[in-house]
């Protein structure tokens, strides 16, 4: 029997039994090692995915409020068991009594939450340290509180040292085969998703597994960037076959999210604009970055020699430099969770010209000329009342000096906002319109500066 070694969770579970939880829900992809951890702790255990173990519980769900501590494996099988640990807890029950294992983030719509009742800790696959690969010297928990520990330290460990565990995978049972048996594990590991775990939790079936598996491959070739989903299903294709629409692969995209495989980082932007964060792209990952080598069919040997799997995704970098981030990902957010932290990756830093002011936006003026405005928190309502006192100066101002009337600079200014539509918006430092004729407009046009086309209404917002 395998000698269960102690993971980073473990604390995380001394610390909620010991604070009076007694009901702990383990959430994450199959073969994480939940239901080891959990027997450690337990007297008992019901395994639902066998059929007999289902339907003794689904006859009697009552015969897990013993007393005793108790695991339910898979509990989603039978959902009433949730509800039945839930009324457990409100009678009283005892520190750490009940574990659960689900590896699907989903409930049965006549299921409670469990909301302040139950409690959820993800698990992840194995960290560097956790396999025993080097001896962390820095505390991530000490940075997180604001102390400042010396940062020391060195390490033997060898890139190919490094892209040995990338494709040995931390999962606890597959990284302890042989080479071949683990790509044999890896890749039905791939196939029972896409073939079962999907359909069984979508309701829905696949019309082409193999379009699937495709998809699949170019997300993990998109390890570590911030390609649009866009980009990842042309990857899928490589321009040889039909691209699948939005509408089919989203629902997908959400299954595999559900079933702990895919494993996005969100976006961190430092700005109190909470709507620029959300729409930020997050970054790809896989839940461990062995299942991209194995859908990538690539080995160490290979990673080494920089192939990249036969789908181009515009990346920096190498796929193996990608794989190596994601593998630190995955120690960095076991470890936040540990110490109660999320993870966030930031976007890429503004332009120089633009990286005092996160917010800053250029326009193409009306008048002659090409005008650079900076945009503020508040940028929608000065932006609207600036087109407002544009559209009114152009109506009743005397027009631009030229040979022609009114009416015909605002024609002039009507074709000019359809250029505009057409054309890259122009970037400039100047605070104002430079000075000169503008053949954009008419070429009868002579303004020479902002004053004489604009309105005071107009020349009081541009100052």
């Amino acid at each position: 029997m395998v000698e269960y070694q102690r993971r980073v969770v473990d604390a995380e579970l001394d610390n909620l039994v010991s604070g009076g939880i007694a009901a702990i829900a383990l959430e994450g992809a199959k073969a994480v090692g939940k239901s080891f951890t959990a027997t450690q702790r337990v007297a008992k255990t019901f395994l639902l995915e066998q059929p007999v173990a289902r339907q003794l519980l689904e006859a009697d769900p009552n015969q897990l409020r013993t007393g005793d501590a108790v695991l339910v494996d898979e509990w989603q099988h039978v959902p009433a068991t949730w509800g039945v640990i839930r009324g457990a807890v409100n009678a009283g029950a005892n520190p750490g009594q009940f574990f659960l294992t689900g590896s699907a983030s989903t409930h049965h719509r006549d299921t409670h939450s469990g909301a302040g009742r139950i409690v959820s800790v993800r698990l992840r696959p194995m960290t560097l340290a956790e396999r025993g690969v080097g001896s962390p010297t820095v505390s991530l928990g000490q940075l997180l509180t604001g102390e400042r520990p010396a940062i020391t330290g060195s390490s033997a460990v060898r890139l190919s040292d490094y892209v040995d565990e990338i494709a040995r995978s931390g999962f606890p049972d597959v990284r302890r085969l042989g080479s071949h048996a683990r790509q044999a594990l890896l890749s039905g590991y791939v196939n029972r998703v896409v073939d079962y775990d999907i359909t069984h939790l979508t309701g829905r079936r696949l019309r082409t597994a193999v379009a699937l598996r495709r998809w699949m491959a170019a997300y993990a070739a998109a390890t570590a960037t911030v390609a649009s989903y866009e980009t990842i299903r042309d990857a899928a294709t490589g321009g040889h076959m039909e691209r699948p629409n939005r509408a089919t692969t989203i629902p997908y995209r959400d299954a595999l999210e559900a079933l702990y495989i895919l494993d996005p980082i969100p976006a961190w932007v430092p700005t109190r604009n909470h709507i620029a964060e959300l729409a930020s792209t997050p970054k790809h990952h896989l839940v461990d970055p062995a299942l991209a080598v194995s859908l990538l069919g690539l080995e160490p040997a290979a990673l080494l020699a920089g192939e990249e799997g036969g789908i181009e995704v515009i990346r920096d970098g190498t796929l193996l430099g990608n794989l190596f981030e994601s593998l630190v990902t995955l120690g960095v957010r076991v470890f936040a969770q540990a110490n109660q932290a999320s993870e966030r990756w930031p976007p890429p830093s503004p332009s120089r010209r633009t990286r005092s002011r996160p917010h800053r936006r250029a326009s193409r003026s009306p008048g002659c000329g090409v005008r650079g405005q900076t945009i503020g928190r508040g940028f929608a309502r000065r932006r609207q009342a600036s087109a407002l006192a544009e559209r009114e100066a152009w109506r009743s101002g005397p027009g631009c000096g030229g040979d022609h009337d009114r009416t015909e600079c605002v024609s002039a200014f009507r074709r000019h906002r359809r250029h505009s539509r057409r054309t890259p918006r122009s970037v400039t430092a100047a605070p104002s319109l430079a000075a000169g004729p503008c053949s954009l407009l008419d070429s009868r046009c002579r303004a020479t500066t902002f004053s004489e086309l604009k309105s005071s209404a107009w020349r009081a917002d541009a100052t």
